[in-house]
């Protein structure tokens, strides 16, 4: 159901843009000029009307994928936490010793910090940590965002 609220550009520019989350792109393939594209789209993502169009239109598709593919935030969110915990487990430093002819502990340990940093960062990512002191984006992204991209690279990564 199209949202009345919107004209048709708008509309197909909701449509794009869940697509790949790429604004300026969006805006092009919405049939607006590529000229005003950047400064245009993200005046068009700053429409409250459009916001709560994209909204709807990503929760609609992550029905379909929670459906399909069995994944939901919490589980999303559980899954984070068992990898960093498990990243963040130290794991003693083995060497060989010649004399006793076995593998020993150094007293060193380590751990898998790029994991648990990734984790951690998705974790912030999703309760919108980042959000506040990023001036950086033109992005208008909703914890529905990141849901939805992970969701993208866990369908890339079981079709391989």
């Amino acid at each position: 159901m199209a949202n009345s609220e919107l004209n048709e550009r708008q509309q197909l520019f909701c449509i794009e843009y869940i697509k790949d989350f790429n604004a300026t792109q969006a805006y092009i393939r919405a049939g607006y000029s590529a000229k005003t594209a950047e400064q245009a789209a993200s005046t068009m993502l700053r429409n409250i009307k459009v916001q709560k169009e994209i909204s709807r239109l990503t929760k609609k598709v992550m029905a379909k994928a929670e459906k399909k593919t069995g994944l939901t935030i919490e589980s999303w969110l559980k899954d984070l936490e068992t990898i960093k915990k498990r990243c963040m487990t130290a794991e003693p430093v083995m060497e060989f010793d010649r004399e006793e002819k076995k593998m020993v502990e150094t007293g060193e340990f380590k751990f898998d910090s790029s994991g648990a940093l990734k984790a951690s960062d998705q974790q912030g990512r999703y309760m919108g940590t980042y959000e506040k002191d990023n001036t950086k984006t033109i992005k208008v992204k909703t914890i529905e965002d990141y849901v939805f991209e992970e969701l993208i690279d866990f369908n890339k990564e079981s079709e391989k």
